[in-house]
């Protein structure tokens, strides 16, 4: 599958938090591996959420799309997160359109967006925060390069991103850029 990449506008909102939300919390049955609706209820975000993301300077969420064979139009399969905050980039809500995962869509837009990241930023560090319970995650971020740096932080209740089923906690995870 060849993907092409470019960055999401306040045009792709809608379908944004509707991938998100389908990646992240999808109804039984749907689920893709990198769920969470095992440990967390509720949607991931809000269109208002997502825009304010897009308005927000320090970030820049990236979209990766596909042409199936049978449409004519491209079809988003992902989206990532980079947020800013020198010397650290970090990144965040990174979604593969479940139907789409294992096919590499996940490898591609994270190495995508370390590549804009360098070039944009010049970060000396890559960050990312995970959700202490997602085993199978840490490591396949581990196997991108990402390392556990030991640091917790508490699932954030006040932003509006899910309740936990059981308490939860983000490990933070870094890579040299």
């Amino acid at each position: 599958m060849i993907l092409s990449f470019r960055p999401a506008t306040m045009q792709d909102a809608s379908a944004l938090v509707a991938l998100v939300n389908r990646a992240y919390r999808p109804t039984s049955g749907q689920e893709g591996w990198t769920h969470e609706s095992n440990w967390i209820t509720a949607q991931r975000i809000s269109l208002e959420q997502l825009q304010s993301l897009l308005q927000q300077p320090s970030n820049y969420l990236l979209i990766a799309e596909c042409l199936p064979l049978e449409k004519h139009n491209p079809q988003i399969v992902g989206c990532v997160l980079l947020s800013w905050h020198s010397p650290v980039l970090q990144i965040g809500l990174l979604t593969v359109e479940p139907h789409y995962q294992a096919q590499h869509i996940g490898r591609q837009l994270l190495d995508y967006a370390e590549q804009q990241g360098r070039q944009l930023f010049q970060p000396d560090i890559f960050e990312m925060s995970v959700v202490h319970t997602r085993q199978e995650l840490i490591a396949y971020y581990e196997r991108r390069g990402y390392q556990q740096t030991g640091q917790i932080k508490p699932y954030p209740l006040d932003q509006n991103v899910g309740t936990p089923k059981q308490p939860l906690h983000l490990l933070i995870m870094q890579k040299i850029a």
